[in-house]
């Protein structure tokens, strides 16, 4: 009954070991190629820095690591600009307008 015991404790820690390593490696790209995006806009884009208000390495769908990068400038911080990595060149990726949103479960609501 003590090897059960074990051997599922040692099963347990394993898989929260690889889920936690995962984790890290995920955030860990993401920050580089955020700070890769960050860059380019700076270096290629002629952005400056200080217009930045945010600039997030998110899970998405495609890309290198299935990063997208979402930037939001100061003036503007309703509209989110996304780039995305495609083997390590920056690639824009389009935008949203969040102040042209809906809110859901207002619709024909007067008020």
């Amino acid at each position: 009954m003590k090897k059960i015991a074990l051997s599922f404790l040692i099963v347990a820690g394993l898989v929260v070991a690889a889920i936690f390593s995962v984790h890290y490696f995920y955030n860990t790209q993401a920050e580089k190629i955020a700070k890769k995006t960050e860059n380019y806009l700076i270096d290629k884009e002629n952005k400056k820095k200080e217009d930045m208000k945010e600039i997030k390495g998110i899970r998405s769908k495609g890309g290198d690591y299935g990063i997208l990068v979402r930037v939001i400038y100061k003036n503007n911080p309703n509209v989110h600009y996304f780039y995305k990595s495609y083997k390590g060149k920056i690639t824009y990726d389009g935008k949203e307008d969040l102040s042209k949103a809906k809110e859901p479960g207002l619709k024909g609501r007067q008020g």
